[in-house]
């Protein structure tokens, strides 16, 4: 499950979905949707794992660069401790039915679903009030399934998106979804905010597998867009202080919240 910590927890909390895995080696890229899928993928145990997408393209730019068709609704994995962010890649492990059929349901139309982040205390999903209003939509990049029916995939975000009204309900949910493009920014302010962020980033261990030569990539990323989304994904501990990030549209407002959760969690608050 994308955020179990305790495996028996999985026996405990049907409703909860994907374990993690991560890619053994450091092959950059993943297969595309029209290419076969990399099959080089191990399960893991313990702490929601993420990948850095450094790990993989040392020259990230912001993904809102490209011209995205976003649907007006999407499937929705609802997960506790999840935060998908654009830019970044998410290895799930999918085992529960109703998830399984949502998966085939991807594969077969637009390869996308949203990743909606659970919130703390909740035992089981019953409404719309019971997840963040803001998730993260991603697009399948790699999907193995194994004999069981049971499938690793990679999902890299594309956008935040706002979750509304329901679609569908049953066997998986349906929900609609609005884009919330990054708002205009003061090149100026940024690009110190973003200077700070990089000074916080070279005092801390990445809480994910970012491969060699971090810090170098990290000053090679020039969007401040991508830059706030990757660092608060590869540095971020807290799923709360990820999720606040997330929510931030306009990207100094972003990187102000990434810097306040990067002094708390190295134990420098102003």
């Amino acid at each position: 499950m994308a955020a179990i910590s305790d495996p028996r927890s999985e026996c405990e909390r049907p409703y909860l979905e994907a374990r993690s895995l991560r890619l053994k080696d450091r092959t950059p890229g993943f297969a595309s949707p029209q290419t076969k899928p990399h099959r080089s993928v191990i399960e893991t145990r313990g702490e929601l794992d993420r990948t850095s997408p450094l790990q993989h393209n040392n020259q990230v730019k912001s993904i809102a660069d490209n011209n995205l068709n976003i649907p007006p609704h999407a499937p929705v994995m609802m997960l506790p401790g999840a935060v998908l962010f654009p830019n970044a890649l998410l290895p799930l492990f999918i085992f529960e039915p109703r998830y399984r059929a949502m998966l085939a349901h991807c594969l077969e139309q637009q390869r996308m679903f949203c990743v909606g982040h659970v919130r703390p205390g909740v035992e089981e999903v019953r409404s719309l009030a019971d997840v963040y209003p803001v998730a993260g939509l991603g697009l399948v990049r790699a999907c193995v399934g194994r004999e069981d029916g049971t499938s690793h995939l990679v999902l890299q975000g594309l956008a935040r998106v706002r979750l509304r009204g329901v679609v569908q309900s049953s066997p998986f949910q349906i929900l609609e979804i609005q884009e919330l493009p990054p708002k205009a920014v003061d090149l100026g302010a940024t690009r110190e905010l973003s200077a700070e962020v990089l000074e916080l980033c070279s005092g801390m261990q990445p809480g994910v597998d970012a491969g060699d030569n971090l810090r170098e990539q990290l000053a090679n990323v020039a969007d401040a867009d991508a830059l706030a989304d990757i660092v608060a994904h590869t540095f971020l501990r807290d799923p709360e202080a990820r999720q606040d990030v997330l929510e931030a549209v306009s990207v100094q407002e972003r990187l102000e919240a990434l810097i306040r959760h990067l002094r708390t969690e190295t134990g420098q608050e102003l």
